[in-house]
């Protein structure tokens, strides 16, 4: 009875994974897929869908651990919970993640660009992948889905 739980519960993440890596493959291979991390673990993905010109953003099963957590995509109504494994998009990526690209008088985050060859006019994902994946105002990380 317990290799048939765990059979079940193996064969859901299996498809969850699936349809993740189905739906972040229309991301342009030039920009990056980033998993929103929370203690070692990645409970959303962010990705550009070059076929639909908008940002994706896929919450994973990890998401519910985390209690009092509101949603990355902000404009989300609290009242309707998050779907796991569906993917959101927005042509405007959402706040939560735009406050982590510089601003142009950031000296030090322009030069740290210049050093990966990117400009503030490169697509955000690039940027949040070379200078912003940690900040002080959040308690999740973004790091690079494959690095």
């Amino acid at each position: 009875m317990v290799n048939k739980f765990i059979s079940f519960f193996y064969r859901k993440d299996t498809e969850l994974e699936e349809t993740i890596s189905k739906i972040i493959s229309k991301s342009p291979e030039d920009i990056p897929v980033l998993n929103i991390i929370m203690d070692d673990n990645p409970i959303a993905t962010l990705f550009y869908d070059g076929d639909e010109e908008k940002y994706g953003l896929i919450y994973r099963k990890r998401y519910k651990d985390y209690k009092g957590l509101l949603p990355l995509n902000i404009d989300w109504p609290k009242n309707e919970p998050i779907k796991i494994g569906e993917p959101y998009y927005s042509p405007e990526l959402w706040y939560p993640f735009s406050a982590r690209v510089p601003n142009k008088n950031r000296n030090d985050c322009i030069e740290k660009l210049k050093e990966h060859n990117l400009t503030l006019d490169d697509n955000p994902l690039k940027i949040l992948a070379c200078i912003g994946r940690v900040s002080i105002a959040n308690r999740w990380k973004l790091e690079p889905l494959h690095s």
